[in-house]
């Protein structure tokens, strides 16, 4: 009785795969397989940048593909990188920038202190001077 059953589902699904392409039979899963691996990268994506970021990452990205638009956000990057360049003439000329042989001298803080009360605020120009505590609590 269990044969009997056995080869009438055997029939039952040869007679409906008869029906297909087997080149057709064996591509199926491989593109099963690829559509879920992206549905998988675009999810973790969205978890990790969230649904806003992610959108706008997307369209960012395809617009970037057509060639006048690349151009023309490397013409406006290297415009701000050119501005922010040419305009910060480090007011700082008197600083050494090699290590002494031998100890500077208590004039050093003073000198120190006098310069950052002279330095300008800080205006959104990048800048290399690090003060005070960075984002893991290092003292610099």
């Amino acid at each position: 009785m269990e044969s009997s059953s056995f080869s009438h589902m055997r029939a039952a699904a040869n007679s409906f795969l008869s029906q297909y392409e087997p080149v057709t039979l064996v591509i199926a899963p491989l593109l099963a397989v690829v559509i879920a691996r992206l549905i998988q990268c675009l999810v973790d994506v969205v978890n990790e940048k969230g649904v806003k970021a992610a959108v706008l990452g997307f369209l960012i990205g395809s617009a970037k593909l057509v060639p006048a638009v690349k151009r023309y956000i490397d013409a406006e990057k290297q415009k701000v990188v050119d501005k922010l360049q040419s305009g910060s003439k480090s007011k700082r000329d008197g600083w050494i920038t090699e290590l002494p042989r031998t100890g500077s001298g208590e004039g050093v803080i003073e000198k120190m202190k006098e310069e950052k009360r002279n330095d300008v605020v800080w205006q959104g120009k990048c800048s290399a001077t690090l003060e005070g505590v960075n984002q893991k609590g290092i003292l610099l």
